[in-house]
C-alpha cells in the first residue's frame, strides 16, 4: 500500500490556490453589484446575487480539507522552535490554528448548507468567521511587527553607511537597503487586504451587531472582500 505523502498532497490542493482568488474577487464585485442595483433594478439585483451565492459556495466546496494545510504549517513552524523569536513563532502557530478551526467550520457550514450533513448551516459560519477574524487579527499584528523590525533595520543600515568609505560595502548597502523597501512595500499590501478581509470576516461573526448594535451592509462587505481579493490575485500572479 502506498504510502499517503502530506506535502505532495497539500502542493496538490493548492494548485487552485490563484483560481479561487480569483473566483473570490468574482464574489465580492458581484456582491457590490447585487448591493447597488437593489431597489433600482430587481432583475439585475437578483442575477448578481445568484452569481455571488454561486461563486461563494463553489468556493467553500473547493475548501475543503484545507486545514491540512494549516496542520502541515503549524508543524513546520514548531520544528523551529529555538531558532527564531519566540513571540513570532508563538503568533505564527496560534494564527495557522485559527485558520484551521476556520476551515473546519467553514466546511461543516458548507456540508450543512447541501444537506450532506443535517445541521443548521448557520452556527458553523459564525463560529468560523470568528475563527477568521481572530486569524486575522494575529496576521495584523505579524505585519505591524514586520513593518517596525524593516524600519529599525533600515536606520541601523543608513547609519552605517553614512559611516562607510569603501565603495564596495557602500554598494551592499545600497542593495540591501533597496530589498528592505521592496519587501517593506509587500508587508503594506498584506496589512491593507487583511484589513479588507476584516469586514466579512466581522460581519460573519457579527461583531458589529454586538458591539455597536448595527451591520455592514453588502456595499462595504464586498468592498472589503473585492480588495483582499484583488490584492492576493496581483501576489499570486
Amino acid at each position: 500500500m502506498a504510502t499517503v505523502d502530506l506535502a505532495r498532497t497539500i502542493n496538490w490542493i493548492n494548485k487552485s490556490e490563484g483560481r479561487d482568488k480569483f473566483c473570490k474577487t468574482i464574489q465580492y464585485v458581484a456582491r457590490i453589484l447585487k448591493w447597488y442595483l437593489t431597489g433600482k433594478n430587481k432583475e439585475w439585483a437578483d442575477r448578481f446575487n445568484g452569481l455571488f451565492v454561486s461563486m461563494r459556495d463553489a468556493r467553500k466546496l473547493f475548501r475543503l480539507f484545507k486545514s491540512l494545510n494549516e496542520y502541515q504549517k503549524i508543524l513546520a513552524s514548531l520544528s523551529k522552535k529555538g531558532q527564531e523569536d519566540e513571540i513570532e513563532l508563538f503568533l505564527d502557530v496560534s494564527g495557522r490554528l485559527s485558520f484551521l478551526f476556520y476551515w473546519l467550520f467553514d466546511n461543516l457550514n458548507i456540508l450543512s448548507s447541501i444537506k450532506f450533513i443535517k445541521r443548521d448551516p448557520k452556527p458553523y459560519a459564525k463560529i468560523g468567521s470568528s475563527f477568521w477574524f481572530l486569524a486575522l487579527l494575529i496576521a495584523l499584528v505579524q505585519y505591524g511587527r514586520q513593518l517596525l523590525f524593516s524600519f529599525e533595520e533600515e536606520a541601523r543600515l543608513l547609519r552605517k553607511w553614512k559611516n562607510t568609505v569603501e565603495r564596495a560595502e557602500a554598494d551592499e548597502i545600497n542593495q540591501r537597503l533597496t530589498k528592505i523597501r521592496a519587501n517593506r512595500r509587500g508587508i503594506y499590501l498584506n496589512l491593507l487586504k487583511t484589513l479588507g478581509d476584516c469586514i466579512p470576516a466581522m460581519s460573519g461573526a457579527e461583531i458589529p451587531q454586538r458591539l455597536f448594535k448595527r451591520t455592514f451592509n453588502d456595499g462595504w462587505i464586498g468592498v472589503g472582500g473585492a480588495i483582499s481579493a484583488i490584492i492576493t490575485s496581483y501576489q499570486l500572479y
